[in-house]
């Protein structure tokens, strides 16, 4: 690609917020699964996954394979280290 390609790509990108902040860390799986669904199901709207179980998820047939979106997790607090996670596509 060139610079200009590039550049017109980066001016795409836009930060989503999916779901409300999450305080315990036992809710973080749940959490990245239902974000994950509602990647690979962009034809639906997001709400629709921000209440399903496991089961649910698992059960799910999902219209893409993969997806050019990313799912994007900052995790931080006073006993944390800051990390930032990153599921990239394919």
């Amino acid at each position: 690609k060139t610079t200009s390609d590039l550049m017109q790509s980066e001016e795409k990108v836009q930060e989503v917020k999916f779901g409300e902040l999450i305080r315990n860390k036992a809710d973080v799986e749940l959490a990245l699964r239902r974000a994950q669904a509602a990647v690979l199901n962009p034809n639906k709207p997001q709400t629709d996954y921000l209440r399903m179980t496991v089961a649910q998820l698992k059960d799910l047939r999902n219209e893409l394979k993969f997806s050019r979106n990313t799912v994007c997790v900052q995790l931080s607090g006073p006993e944390l280290t800051d990390l930032a996670f990153v599921d990239l596509p394919g």
